[in-house]
């Protein structure tokens, strides 16, 4: 696909250029001139194009033995479906997504109840217990003060 483009801002026609280089468009996408109005837009556009594809290519999450599907709401560990209530999807989905970052407790509490933290209640560490008991207890790690981790054991 050929792009042409024309830039009377340079700054923009730079960001254009690596938009389309991370995109996967080829090198002999060329950049001409337009009028500067019409770039930021084209700009803008084209963003919107890439951050739509992102979406659908992140609808399917693979980690060790575990996929997630977000269209369908489901989890699979090494093949065979997970059952596992709304709220347990919630959260494995967040860390998942995540891809072994950590996640903070308080938003994993806005995912599930739609509130932060409530000083006196354990019940995101119940759910945390229960999907322990279902997927495994070394897929899922504490962290003290933070929150909570996906990780895939051996790498």
């Amino acid at each position: 696909m050929k792009w042409m483009i024309v830039a009377a801002d340079e700054r923009l026609m730079q960001e254009l250029q690596v938009v389309l280089q991370r995109n996967g468009c080829d090198g002999d996408s060329t950049v001409q001139h337009l009028e500067a109005g019409s770039l930021e837009e084209m700009l803008a556009r084209v963003h919107a194009l890439f951050n739509a594809q992102q979406k659908v290519e992140t609808d399917c999450v693979e980690m060790g033995e575990f996929t997630l599907q977000l269209s369908r709401k489901m989890v699979w560990h090494a093949g065979k479906p997970l059952d596992l209530t709304p709220k347990e999807f919630v959260i494995l989905s967040r860390l998942m997504l995540a891809k072994g970052e950590a996640v903070q407790r308080d938003t994993l509490l806005k995912d599930i109840y739609q509130w932060a933290t409530e000083p006196a209640t354990n019940t995101l560490e119940v759910h945390i217990h229960n999907l322990r008991e279902k997927i495994g207890k070394a897929y899922i790690k504490t962290l003290r003060g933070v929150g909570y981790r996906f990780i895939v054991p051996g790498k």
